[in-house]
């Protein structure tokens, strides 16, 4: 195979920048590229050293009492369109507290890329043992409206405990071993659509340039739509810039959103009455598909 045959991004769960651990997440990204939900208050999802068998990590689902859990992912249709009407196998290591049967559910939006109204290829329900880390597969022909985007979404509808590890979709009809990326690829293709900048951005600024500092291109990688940006100062306020000025000290101000694009964010923070500098200490980009 010449290419990516993972049309999943992160099917290792090898990237979690928003954490490694999330209690009852209620349609909440998670993993990188990952949806999670559950139905009981007191679950947690959270990353787990791989006892899969393959990789580092897997990502585990668990409550004291029975429950659903439910993990999704949304492919975008630029991705998508490439495999539309076309036959593709999916296929992933689960594992249960209880035997019973694991739900595969296919679907694509009805507008590109807009999953507020989705149209269901098929729901299928396949059976697994309790504690035992079992290979899944199923293979189907996409729908033809798949070009406007393509979900799957996998569940345990009742059980304590609920891993996965190694997700994989692929063209052709039968599964094949998990395709291994390297880390900082996989990193690069979650930061299409979130990217957490936690590096100090700094920006040198004068009163005689109208009080402004400003911070340019603050992004390593191009978004999928232009995103929603969240910005911490010094002492993690949020949406705040911090100001250190050598007349007046240090001051937080709020920024304002200069320009943006799928390929350029840039900011300006107002209030300079001297000379000095601006510092973010965070900056969270997010173009997910929500």
């Amino acid at each position: 195979y010449t290419g990516f045959k993972n049309l999943l991004i992160n099917g290792g769960f090898d990237v979690w920048q928003r954490g490694t651990s999330f209690t009852n997440p209620a349609v909440t990204y998670t993993a990188d590229r990952y949806i999670s939900w559950t139905s009981n208050s007191n679950s947690v999802v959270s990353l787990i050293n791989a006892t899969s068998g393959y990789g580092l990590y897997d990502i585990q689902y668990a409550n004291a009492s029975l429950c659903a859990f439910s993990l999704l992912q949304r492919i975008e249709a630029i991705n998508s369109v490439h495999f539309s009407g076309k036959v593709v196998t999916f296929s992933a290591r689960v594992k249960t507290g209880t035997s019973t049967n694991v739900v595969l559910r296919c679907f694509n939006p009805t507008v590109i890329d807009n999953y507020t109204v989705e149209n269901q290829h098929f729901s299928v329900n396949i059976a697994v043992t309790a504690g035992v880390w079992t290979n899944i597969s199923y293979t189907f022909t996409a729908d033809s409206e798949s070009w406007k985007g393509f979900g799957f979404d996998l569940s345990a509808i009742s059980d304590t405990s609920f891993s996965v590890g190694y997700i994989q979709l692929e063209q052709g009809s039968v599964a094949t071993p998990f395709e291994q990326r390297p880390y900082g690829l996989e990193l690069s293709l979650c930061q299409r659509y979130y990217e957490v900048i936690s590096r100090k951005l700094f920006s040198t600024a004068a009163a005689g340039f109208g009080g402004n500092t400003y911070f340019n291109n603050m992004s390593f990688y191009d978004k999928r739509v232009i995103p929603i940006i969240t910005l911490y100062d010094s002492s993690n306020n949020v949406n705040k810039v911090t100001l250190y000025q050598s007349a007046t000290g240090t001051d937080n101000v709020t920024y304002i959103l200069e320009t943006s694009s799928t390929t350029n964010t840039n900011i300006v923070a107002h209030g300079f009455t001297d000379y000095g500098m601006g510092a973010i200490n965070k900056a969270i980009l997010d173009a997910e598909i929500y």
